[in-house]
């Protein structure tokens, strides 16, 4: 997938939120791995590690959050910034630059505005170190969550 281009609460990439599971499949043409959360919910993911993300599907097999990994130095193009590279200090710098009512949670920071949560596994003890992933829902996630 060469267009990694983040548009909240939109897309990602070719990846629309709303697309169908089968419709993602196609368009990214890569072996990936189905996971259930919970085998005995319907709710699944797709785990495509060779493009170094994950979708994760609503009830009805729509995309509802892509979570993106760092391991493989691929670009993540936001706020027309790769992303990727930057320290997880300067990220929140920017995030709270643009989004004042950003958070802090459990493993990084959240942008209601963006719906973006940048994660770090180490971001008290390493801040100069990058991100260690990104995760962007569409706009209802919060109430497919309750």
């Amino acid at each position: 997938m060469k267009n990694r281009n983040f548009i909240p609460y939109n897309s990602f990439g070719d990846i629309t939120f709303g697309d169908h599971y089968l419709d993602v499949r196609k368009k990214m043409n890569s072996p990936f791995k189905q996971v259930y959360f919970d085998p005995n919910l319907p709710n699944f993911s797709d785990h495509f590690d060779e493009l170094g993300f994950k979708v994760e599907y609503d009830l009805n097999g729509t995309v509802c959050s892509i979570e993106t990994w760092n391991y493989l130095n691929n670009e993540f193009m936001f706020l027309n910034k790769n992303l990727n590279p930057i320290s997880f200090c300067d990220l929140e710098i920017l995030l709270k630059a643009n989004d004042e009512k950003t958070e802090p949670f459990s493993i990084g920071i959240y942008s209601p505005k963006y719906g973006i949560s940048i994660c770090s596994e180490n971001y008290d003890s390493e801040p100069d170190e990058p991100a260690t992933s990104f995760n962007i829902v569409r706009a209802d996630y919060m109430e497919l969550n309750k």
